[in-house]
């Protein structure tokens, strides 16, 4: 699954952001798609929005979304910690800087070019985001359900 993860982060170096291509390889989809930025439906959560490139339904062995998180995620009022029940992600930082910290206390400072794998039930929390602009990278894909926001 780490391959899979490491393969669409190269394809989103390589073509860059914001158009982005993925194809078809055991998926719903049809055939090659290519989605723009205004295609890409957004989420905003306090003052990281994120723009998801390919719903669950299109690409269910994937996930593929870029990030702008400024401050603190999660935000306040949604609790001290965020969790994925079902999915891996890794965060690779295009620019930017910030801290991401597990519940169990490990740290990671995160930079321009520097990747953080968050694996599935592992409960973390990024703080003091300077401009952090990041491209995620899921498998299976992500999905709002599966979410989670934890004050313990």
């Amino acid at each position: 699954m780490l391959r899979s993860f490491l393969s669409i982060a190269a394809v989103v170096i390589i073509c860059g952001l914001p158009d982005l291509v993925l194809s078809e390889s055991g998926s719903k989809m049809e055939d090659t798609r290519l989605v723009q930025k205004d295609q890409a439906r957004e989420n905003a959560v306090g003052e990281t929005v994120v723009m998801e490139y390919f719903t669950r339904a299109q690409v269910p062995n994937v996930g593929l979304a870029t990030a702008v998180i400024k401050g603190a995620h999660p935000p306040e009022d949604k609790g001290s910690w965020a969790v994925n029940k079902r999915v891996d992600e890794i965060f690779y930082v295009i620019d930017g800087t910030a801290t991401i910290v597990y519940k169990d206390g490990v740290a990671f400072e995160v930079g321009k070019q520097s990747a953080v794998y968050l694996p599935l039930g592992k409960k973390y929390r990024i703080e003091d985001a300077k401009d952090l602009r990041i491209v995620i990278a899921t498998g299976p894909a992500w999905f709002p359900d599966q979410h989670e926001w934890s004050s313990d």
